[in-house]
């Protein structure tokens, strides 16, 4: 029987740094990389969400909205302490992590 474990796990990596990416990348991307990374936002996020409709169904919706709120809230906490020129320079590492982590969990599930 195949375990779904592991395609959750990336899908939630996944899903959190593309949303994190993607709050921060509206304001501003530094550099050409971030700058192309912001082009696969939105394929990668109707990746990541069609993965996870395919082991949660409408639940994939309540998910989604949990994670926001939670990247919402620790983006906040870590602006408000840090500052935001952190949460700019994390993009490149947010990009590829949401990037990698997508095709990952589509790999491990095949």
């Amino acid at each position: 029987m195949h375990n779904p474990l592991p395609e959750v796990l990336l899908c939630f990596l996944a899903l959190g740094a593309l949303l994190s990416f993607a709050q921060t990348s509206k304001h501003l991307t530094i550099g050409p990389y971030s700058n192309f990374l912001s082009w696969l936002v939105i394929p990668a996020g109707v990746a990541i969400l069609w993965k996870l409709a395919t082991l949660y169904g409408w639940w994939t919706i309540a998910v989604f909205i949990a994670v926001s709120l939670l990247v919402g809230t620790i983006n906040a906490m870590t602006a408000r302490s840090m500052g935001r020129d952190f949460l700019f320079s994390m993009q490149p590492i947010l990009g590829t992590i949401f990037a990698a982590s997508t095709v990952a969990a589509w790999v491990v599930g095949m």
